[in-house]
């Protein structure tokens, strides 16, 4: 056993990169079982091929720019702006808040009236489109702040992670908001929340907020515990984003739970039963997930 783990050892990097993408391509396959897909066939493998490619590009993009050695080079000194940082903070939250309004009103109204089919500019997703235009206001207004006058983007990146780390899963999130609809028109209208589209943007938007919540947390002096009701402005900032980014995983993850009644009468429907797979451990995992 010894003697194996010495022959693996030099390997340890393509062992670590070829488990993560087994664990990846598992996932989606898990997603596309457990929330179901109205037409299943060659054309959805292409369809996982390509969002697998898309997950790769930015991973080896975020590799380059955080990862990567650049020889006989110094990080880049940036002065960290706290205002900056307020602003691209108070962008994300009244982002998250319209997202979360705009994704309960949609899960409402599929409940109560089904697909629409073209419903890409019903009121619901309006508030959403809102909030990804927010997106992209921060995303380039953080991008901006670290591309001017660099030399080297990597340097720029890595002087200040938080920063390009929104702005990387932004300009994502950006690209990732058409496939949706794609989705739609390629493999059929879905009333699922588990669709490869809506929890890749769901992972997206909890990594800009975990990322909006580092940044608040970086600029509150350091002090001792002193109850909650010592707490300041700026610290219960940080808890609303935390309670957004936990109401919005809530919903992507047990939505369907929550409208078990409408979905037991529709067991022979695709997604009914996919539903009905899904093992009984997986609500109580779901909900550990989360709170983790």
């Amino acid at each position: 056993m010894n003697n194996l783990f010495a022959r693996l050892r030099p390997h340890r990097a393509r062992l670590k990169l070829a488990a993560m993408a087994a664990l990846a391509l598992g996932a989606i396959l898990l997603i596309l079982r457990w929330g179901g897909v109205a037409q299943p066939g060659p054309l959805l493998v292409v369809g996982v091929l390509v969002f697998m490619g898309m997950m790769s590009a930015m991973a080896a993009l975020a590799w380059w720019l955080y990862r990567s050695p650049i020889p006989g080079a110094a990080p880049a000194q940036l002065a960290r702006s706290a205002g900056l940082y307020q602003l691209i903070v108070l962008l994300v939250g009244i982002s998250s808040i319209l997202s979360l309004f705009g994704a309960v009103w949609d899960a409402e109204w599929h409940q109560l009236f089904g697909s629409f089919g073209d419903d890409f500019l019903w009121p619901p997703h309006m508030l959403l489109y809102a909030s990804f235009a927010l997106v992209a206001l921060f995303a380039g207004v953080g991008m901006l702040f670290l591309v001017r006058g660099a030399s080297d983007l990597r340097r720029q990146f890595r002087a200040d992670p938080l920063i390009g780390l929104i702005g990387l899963t932004a300009f994502y999130m950006i690209l990732g908001v058409p496939s949706d609809q794609l989705w739609h028109a390629l493999y059929g209208a879905d009333l699922t929340a588990w669709s490869l589209p809506h929890v890749m943007l769901a992972a997206c938007y909890t990594l800009i907020i975990l990322a909006a919540m580092a940044m608040q947390l970086g600029v509150i002096p350091p002090a001792p515990w002193r109850g909650l009701r010592a707490l300041t402005g700026r610290e219960l900032v940080v808890a609303g984003l935390a309670g957004m980014s936990l109401s919005q995983l809530l919903l992507i993850g047990t939505i369907e739970w929550q409208g078990i009644t409408s979905i037991s009468n529709q067991r022979g429907d695709v997604f009914g039963q996919a539903f009905w797979d899904r093992p009984e451990w997986l609500f109580p995992a779901v909900l550990l997930a989360v709170a983790l």
